[in-house]
């Protein structure tokens, strides 16, 4: 069993609610995003989820 994993924002169990849009160009030129890609919000309102089974998560790079 792997000790951690890596899940990009494009993953396929990722389940975005609101409205999001795929950013692809880069947010911030001096820190690249993983793969190339971000998802952004202006929605109050927006959640994105994910299913795992495990007994702990760490979320890193969330902008605000």
């Amino acid at each position: 069993m792997p000790l951690f994993a890596i899940i990009d924002d494009t993953d396929p169990g990722l389940v975005y609610n609101g409205n999001w849009r795929l950013l692809t160009e880069l947010v911030n030129p001096s820190a690249a995003e993983y793969n190339g890609t971000t998802h952004v919000t202006n929605d109050p309102t927006a959640t994105v989820s994910y299913r795992f089974y495990g007994t702990f998560s760490k979320l890193g790079h969330m902008y605000y």
